[in-house]
């Protein structure tokens, strides 16, 4: 039962953390000018908006919470997981 309540914990946390990327990805679009103001230094000077980037790494970190919260549910509430854990 130990298990079964970390798991769940887990899928909360990372519940939690999605729902937080999504409603920072929403603000960058909706401060879109402001952030379009603002550039990189160095090598990324001209080649890619700080909005852009900022969208890249929380788009692709909300990516991989969601395939962990799938992970995480896919291998503790399948059936045969809770069959042989329960029975």
């Amino acid at each position: 039962m130990n298990k079964l309540r970390n798991v769940i914990q887990t899928l909360f946390h990372l519940e939690t953390q999605i729902k937080f990327q999504i409603e920072t990805l929403n603000k960058v679009f909706e401060n879109d000018k402001i952030l379009n103001q603002i550039k990189h230094d160095g090598f990324f000077k001209n080649k890619i908006s700080f909005r852009d980037s900022l969208n890249s790494i929380i788009s692709n970190y909300t990516i991989i919470s969601f395939c962990s919260f799938l992970e995480e549910y896919t291998k503790f509430f399948t059936p045969s997981y809770v069959e042989a854990e329960f029975s």
